[in-house]
């Protein structure tokens, strides 16, 4: 019995090709996971964090980030804020992961 003409209908399976996708990705990031040594990893994390810390005092110096803090959190605007550094800082470690992942001898 359908109620509206706008109900989403829940019973659609998913598709196969969709399936495979997902099937692939797993099965690539299981051996990329596996084949990272613990020691480029650390050191991996270690250069990260000093990148980080490097971007946030240049940032900080450069463009008066303090100031700015304060003003979005005058504003009510922080959330948007976090969510915007958060995606920032997401796009930051997926290029260096595919740095690492391009020239591991860098490490």
């Amino acid at each position: 019995m359908n109620i509206s003409s706008n109900s989403i209908d829940n019973t659609k399976s998913i598709p196969n090709n969709t399936l495979f996708v997902l099937y692939i990705y797993n099965i690539l990031t299981i051996n990329i996971i596996s084949t990272i040594s613990y020691t480029a990893l650390f050191k991996y994390c270690i250069l990260y964090l000093f990148l980080m810390l490097y971007l946030f005092i240049y940032y900080l110096y450069r463009y008066h980030l303090l100031l700015f803090f304060y003003t979005l959190l005058r504003l009510h605007a922080f959330p948007f804020f976090f969510l915007l550094f958060y995606t920032f800082s997401l796009l930051i470690y997926g290029f260096t992961i595919l740095l690492f992942f391009c020239y591991p001898s860098c490490l």
